[in-house]
């Protein structure tokens, strides 16, 4: 192998920084954006007769739970050919599907084919579903397996029988009859009730490709069989990795991409590049990692290719995107790599690739590989710094600004305390360059508390003088007999994070001595809290009450005013009138705008707040006493949302950001920060791979132009990024710019993720005198 060659490589994976100049790059054609999977190749049949197989002479399976509970592993009695895998064994859930590897109780259906877990799955009729019992606890539901033969050879069939959709008791019949040739039958015998919430198809093991007969929709009835009959054996191909992101670093970047051919005969695979969106003038090379070199043109037919693959056999493609000089942050390239079989030219397998010059920003995070993480890029470089190493159990980390250009990183950590479980804030000190300037510190000890003590929730604004006005909530916890009760209360404090001691100390704001509990649901608990510097000397805070009452529950906003000496100038008032609207108001996020004057933002829902349901995103101004200046405004009635967040940018316009709960989509607008009105209304932003987005984060760049990231809810493998201007052009479309397929990854609750950069290095000389 050419050692030239192998340098330039290893120099790309390690720094991604290469020397484009010495390559000829691969020029990407145009195409129409395609489908990023295609199915496998199961031929659905739902005209074959019905004819029902009774399991019930079979084995009986146990569970522990007749609610959200799975058995197995089941033995089949043969090899079941599943997709490009093999299976002697099963796992039942009650929830009506069965899963191939490793057994899932999810209760939630969900559409298919996705790669969040339940994957290698069989769903006749995936839902909330539960196993009945008579008055005197004896079952009437029962799920069994009947293994046995007929003309067709060897098959099992997996009956569900007189099941029921959680809260009712509506039978639900059906099985599945996985015969050894690979054929999946799904029949239903009895249909009663709700019968149009279920996802019904298979999915491979990892969730790549799947076949889908219908989801949450009408179609299933008494009598009803479908048959999904295996392909034969042949040629196919896949890409692992069916969407990717990347940014960009002095114009290069990369991803890695592995491709396996999951057919049954050796393939060689074509790999070529199209074209979707964004820049024409970037180039991409195909690096063969295995070899450490370009891919090559093995069979001469003028196209890249993987050589030949046997069966099973996977090849790692490293994806070189290349960006000219003139490509400035905000610029993007999105693309597609397509593997097409020689064997057989309509087995192909898309993967879309992503790659933008990022916006300088910084993004906490935390899994168990890492720790809590500060992530810093720019256009030139990126580079991570640890805030805390090792495994802990907490949650919401958060990254503050500060005056200097640095930041703060703070996260909650549990303790084993005197009084038992307890919850610490800690946080650690960082430069404009990501250098970690202090030891990890503590917000307020609590282990030697006599009662157990928890701090969460902490929100942080950067004062003037470079001190931190602080604000958390303290939960404290007690038993009195056989219940359960806490108390909770608002705190607030002004910090100097560089020496670690207040010079405000902390205030009891709320004052509330009550403790909650079964028998007292009308004490108050505060779910959510925020705090801003008014631009005057002053801080306002703002805070949700919830309390469950005779007439309902109720859900308000209060808030409270302090100087930088923590002196009350106002309040605690409240800002919102739940028992006389009929609203529950919550997720509050505050701006600060022009004239000393901070918009708040909120989430209203009508209703009762423990059920589903949607939330209108909505506004007000408040003047820095705390009182109405402008009222409250609707922002969007037709883009439900939670989470909001917000970033006022430097020419005035505010940018709020939040996830729509029934859409599942990221939202996002512009206001005029002095007249407020909605300069680009409410806008959809589809997420990458269709995933649940949560926890949307806003921040401030550079040229009036807002940065919002969210982590995915649903299996927290990846984070995602969007630049928009202050006009609401969308200039970098969503795309993942964190992913991790082992470990969990996610960040805070309210809206602290990320924070500004400046991306610029600073490089001190030494002084010598003359």
């Amino acid at each position: 192998m050419n050692t030239f060659r192998k340098a330039i490589f290893i120099t790309l994976i390690a720094s991604l920084v290469a020397m484009a100049w010495m390559r000829t790059p691969v020029t990407v054609a145009a195409s129409p954006l395609e489908e990023t999977s295609t199915p496998y190749g199961y031929v659905v049949d739902d005209g074959v007769a019905f004819q029902w197989v009774d399991a019930s002479a079979g084995e009986t399976l146990v569970f522990d739970s007749p609610d959200d509970d799975a058995a197995g592993p089941v033995s089949l009695g043969f090899s079941f050919p599943f997709f490009d895998g093999a299976f002697d064994a099963v796992y039942v859930s009650t929830n009506g599907f069965l899963t191939f590897g490793e057994a899932s109780i999810a209760f939630t259906n969900q559409a298919i084919p996705r790669d969040v877990p339940p994957n290698g799955l069989i769903a006749p009729f995936w839902d909330d579903l539960t196993l009945l019992s008579d008055q005197s606890g004896n079952p009437v539901s029962r799920v069994s397996i009947l293994r046995g033969s007929d003309a067709e050879g060897n098959f099992a069939a997996i009956e569900w029988y007189q099941v029921a959709k959680l809260g009712t008791s509506d039978y639900l019949s059906f099985e599945v009859i996985l015969r050894e040739n690979g054929d999946v039958l799904i029949q239903y015998q009895t249909l009663d009730g709700i019968v149009n919430q279920a996802t019904v198809g298979m999915e491979g093991p990892d969730g790549i490709y799947g076949v889908q007969y219908l989801y949450n929709q009408a179609g299933l009835t008494a009598g009803k069989a479908i048959r999904f009959n295996r392909p034969a054996a042949g040629a196919r191909v896949k890409f692992l990795a069916p969407v990717n992101g990347v940014f960009l670093q002095n114009g290069t970047g990369a991803v890695i991409v592995p491709l396996k051919n999951s057919g049954a005969v050796a393939d060689r695979m074509d790999i070529s590049l199209e074209w979707l969106d964004g820049a024409t003038n970037w180039t991409a090379n195909l690096w063969n990692v295995a070899d450490h070199a370009l891919l090559q043109d093995t069979d001469g037919n003028g196209t890249p290719d993987t050589g030949m693959l046997s069966p099973g056999a996977s090849l790692d493609i490293l994806v070189e995107i290349l960006a000219p000089k003139t490509a400035a942050a905000g610029d993007f390239y999105r693309f597609q790599l397509v593997a097409s079989s020689q064997t057989d030219a309509a087995q192909k397998s898309v993967s879309l690739i992503q790659a933008a010059i990022p916006e300088p920003f910084a993004q906490v995070s935390f899994s168990d590989s890492t720790g809590v993480q500060l992530y810093q890029v720019w256009e030139r470089n990126a580079f991570t710094s640890q805030a805390y190493t090792g495994q802990f159990t907490g949650t919401n980390m958060a990254v503050f600004p500060r005056t200097d250009g640095g930041c703060l990183v703070s996260w909650e950590r549990n303790f084993a305390g005197n009084a038992g479980l307890v919850a610490n804030v800690e946080y650690a000190i960082f430069s404009p360059l990501g250098v970690r300037q202090s030891d990890v510190r503590t917000l307020y000890d609590n282990t030697t508390a006599e009662t157990r003590t928890e701090d969460r929730y902490v929100n942080m604004a950067s004062l003037p003088n470079g001190s931190m006005a602080v604000v958390w909530k303290r939960i404290l916890r007690r038993v009195v007999g056989a219940e359960s009760q806490l108390n909770e209360n608002i705190y607030f404090a002004i910090l100097n994070p560089d020496t670690g001691q207040f010079t405000v100390a902390p205030i009891d704001v709320t004052q509330n001595t009550e403790w909650r509990g079964a028998s007292n649901g009308a004490a108050p608990i505060f779910p959510m809290l925020r705090i801003a510097t008014s631009g005057n000397s002053t801080v306002l805070l703002v805070w949700q009450e919830n309390r469950r009452q005779e007439t309902g529950i109720t859900d308000d906003l209060y808030g409270a005013v302090y100087d930088f000496n923590g002196t009350l100038q106002s309040g605690p008032f409240q800002l919102t009138d739940s028992a006389g609207t009929g609203n529950h108001y919550a997720a509050p996020a505050l701006v600060p705008v022009s004239n000393n004057r901070l918009l708040l933002a909120y989430s209203i829902s009508t209703g009762d707040a423990t059920s589903e349901t949607a939330f209108t995103v909505a506004f007000r101004v408040l003047n820095a006493n705390g009182t109405t200046q402008y009222p409250e405004t609707v922002l969007s009635a037709d883009t439900d949302g939670l989470s909001v967040d917000g970033v006022r940018l430097d020419n005035g316009r505010v940018v709020l950001a939040w996830h729509s709960t029934s859409a599942n989509e990221v939202v996002f607008a512009v206001l005029d920060g002095e007249t407020y009105a909605v300069l680009h209304a409410a806008e959809r932003l589809s997420t990458p791979k269709g995933r649940i987005p949560s926890e949307v984060s806003v921040t401030q760049g550079r040229a009036n132009h807002a940065l919002i990231t969210w982590y995915e809810t649903e299996e927290q493998h990846y984070f995602n990024y969007v630049l928009v201007d202050s006009s609401g052009a969308v200039l970098t479309p969503p795309m993942q710019f964190i992913h991790t397929s082992e470990n969990s990854v996610f960040s805070n609750t309210y809206g602290f993720g990320n924070a500004p950069f400046d991306g610029a290095l600073r490089i001190a000389l030494p002084l010598i005198q003359r």
